[in-house]
């Protein structure tokens, strides 16, 4: 980019873009979370296409008279969603652009979630050049469908596909007329999350006042979502600030409904192979809950395991996981930067039934068997979000050495259930 080291790139809305190699394993699914601060109502910000063909797919971000358009084609046709209000010029923002097979959902600030569907049949996005920042180098790169016609004026931050964060100033392969974002303050870019305030205390440094019931850093850590069984929903509990949902619901305080509800019984390397949406991933201050019952005399064993997609070698990829140790629960889970592991005070092998809770909220997370004492654990280093692609599987798994990356090398003999079946 000039030579200058450009952690934050600011675009001209005319000849400027930055490319980054094609995007892999976005077939099924593709989050891209973005920070940009416009300073015109129209122009691209984000595209990757397919090869060209009568009907191309391919998967765009823009402006368009000050909305955030979001527009994917998967081959049957287009889906698009528009940010109910226009966002202002000039200011900081960050939207989150999420399609899983046909389903889309866009979120701009902390604004409503609009959700649309793709129509037709085809479910999966094929993907063939770069992944482009800004603009294109030519518009004849973009499919006529796409729409565009303005490339993108202002800044773009911090970009996560599939919650990676994208290396802006050393993994990309072109540039042209890139210059610096200067920002007057470090508060601009409104770092604080969750209604937290920024204070800046130096040219390059900020504070974050966090209100009630977050800490860290940039508040992004959720202390406390309760103080009372009520203040869950749907029959929720509140364990440690919590809420811990009775099955068939998720989310921060239970009000999601999630359908998926099993019973079954395992033998050592019998398995169920679970959709990934029955999980779904959440923001870094949202917790992530599993609850189920289990009954097993196994000592050792896989109980619940998400990670890479079946075929792939799992060692050293990000995963979450139950297992059993010597008849202990130990719930481990894996970022990217260095894995937690929180083992249970005591076995849990007796051919009883146990209820078990695990919950991950960012680094955080804890298990509680029962109605025993939650406890607690975190992982290493700075990451927040788990990136796993694969399917989520019970009571085993298929190639097990291979795709938990040795973690495990046999299922559970006994039961789990999500359900008082």
């Amino acid at each position: 980019m000039g030579g200058e080291l450009v952690t934050t790139p600011l675009f001209d809305g005319k000849s400027s873009f930055i490319s980054y190699p094609p995007l892999t394993n976005i077939h099924d699914d593709l989050r891209v979370e973005l920070e940009f601060k416009p300073q015109s109502a129209h122009g691209l910000m984000f595209f990757s296409g397919g090869k060209k063909m009568k009907v191309e797919d391919f998967v765009s971000i823009s402006m368009v008279n000050g909305l955030v358009e979001f527009r994917y084609e998967l081959g049957t046709g287009q889906a698009v969603l528009l940010s109910p209000e226009p966002v202002s010029l000039g200011q900081w923002h960050r939207l989150v652009a999420e399609r899983v097979m046909k389903a889309g959902f866009l979120q701009v600030d902390q604004g409503p979630v609009e959700r649309l569907s793709s129509p037709g049949k085809a479910q999966g996005l094929n993907i063939h050049t770069p992944m482009y920042l800004g603009g294109v180098p030519s518009l004849e790169i973009l499919p006529k469908p796409a729409n565009v016609s303005h490339m993108f004026e202002g800044c773009i931050g911090e970009v996560l596909i599939n919650n990676k964060t994208v290396d802006l100033s050393y993994s990309f392969t072109e540039s042209n007329a890139i210059s610096k974002c200067v920002d007057n303050s470090p508060c601009d870019r409104r770092p604080c999350l969750n209604g937290g305030d920024c204070m800046s205390n130096a040219e390059y440094e900020y504070q974050c006042l966090c209100k009630d019931g977050f800490e860290g850093e940039r508040c992004e850590v959720v202390k406390d979502v309760c103080q009372r069984d009520s203040q869950c929903l749907n029959g929720g509990s509140c364990v440690e600030g919590q809420c811990v949902c009775a099955p068939g619901h998720s989310g921060p305080t239970c009000a999601q409904h999630s359908p998926y509800q099993y019973a079954a019984h395992f033998d050592n390397n019998g398995y169920i192979a679970l959709p990934k949406a029955v999980f779904p991933r959440s923001a870094p201050d949202s917790p992530e809950t599993i609850e189920l019952d289990i009954n097993t005399s196994s000592s050792e064993g896989l109980i619940l395991w998400q990670g890479v997609d079946h075929g792939e070698h799992g060692k050293g990829k990000d995963f979450i996981s139950l297992g059993l140790h010597n008849g202990h629960l130990v719930f481990s889970y894996q970022l990217g930067s260095g894995e937690a592991q929180l083992r249970s005070r005591r076995p849990i092998n007796d051919g009883q039934w146990h209820k078990i809770t695990a919950v991950r909220t960012g680094k955080e997370g804890y298990i509680q068997i029962d109605e025993e004492p939650a406890l607690h654990g975190q992982s290493k280093g700075k990451s927040l979000m788990v990136n796993t692609k694969g399917s989520i599987f019970l009571g085993g798994a298929p190639d097990m050495p291979k795709l938990t990356g040795g973690k495990f090398s046999t299922g559970i003999s006994g039961c789990v259930r999500t359900c008082p079946c």
